[in-house]
């Protein structure tokens, strides 16, 4: 006996015709947006850790050299500063940047990043002839503090820019002879990524005011230093 085929083959194609649509549209549905939080996660958090050359002198807040920064990294980015006028390493220096209230707000930021741009008010003779001993020790509990923070940031030190002259007591002798040193050995020691401002302006006298403070250039090279140094670590 004869039996026509035709409409279960109808049917067969129907369905798999369907299963394929179903498929179709399974993968150019677009996937959910993220929420609010899950979109700040994506902004990586930069905490700058400094003193009055971060603040400058004579100069635009636009032009300083951590608002360059934030420009140079992009909306990828978020720049804050936390820089104390005269601000030391030493806790018992002059004016410590471990005892004021920028740096419970540095801590309370839970940075991905930290730039700790400090050591150049240790080279005050009054602070560093009484103090300078303890330099090594406050400046290693200062960079374990920020790496030990829930937010596990990456930490970067900076050797100081140059001094041109003694300004306020600030001198070179010091810086190189005592504060550089010490700093070389918490980086090697904690083995963390430096960032040399000093030989980068060694020569450059010309991008400073007052012989201390950087100008629109010298920030501007402050800031490129930094961003590279940020940017080729994350690669």
């Amino acid at each position: 006996m004869y039996i026509n085929d035709k409409p279960q083959k109808m049917k067969v194609n129907v369905f798999l015709l369907a299963c394929f649509i179903l498929l179709i549209s399974c993968k150019q549905t677009p996937k959910p947006l993220k929420n609010n939080q899950e979109l700040e996660q994506k902004i990586l958090k930069v905490a700058c850790i400094g003193d009055q050359i971060m603040l400058g002198e004579q100069i635009d807040s636009i032009d300083r050299y951590p608002a360059q920064l934030q420009w140079l990294l992009g909306d990828k980015y978020q720049v804050k500063t936390y820089a104390l006028n005269n601000a030391t390493v030493l806790i018992n220096g002059t004016q410590p940047f471990l005892s004021d209230t920028l740096y419970k707000q540095a801590i309370d930021f839970q940075p991905d990043i930290v730039v700790i741009n400090l050591g150049i008010n240790d080279t005050k003779t009054k602070d560093w002839l009484t103090y300078g001993q303890e330099f090594l020790e406050d400046y290693m509990n200062l960079v374990e503090t920020f790496m030990t923070l829930h937010s596990r940031p990456k930490v970067f030190i900076c050797r100081p820019t140059k001094p041109f002259s003694n300004v306020d007591e600030i001198n070179d002798s010091t810086l190189q002879a005592g504060v550089l040193p010490d700093i070389d050995s918490v980086s090697a020691w904690r083995h963390l990524r430096q960032i040399d401002l000093y030989n980068i302006t060694s020569y450059r006298s010309d991008m400073f005011i007052n012989y201390v403070y950087p100008d629109r250039t010298g920030c501007r090279i402050l800031a490129e230093t930094i961003a590279d140094a940020i940017i080729s670590d994350k690669n």
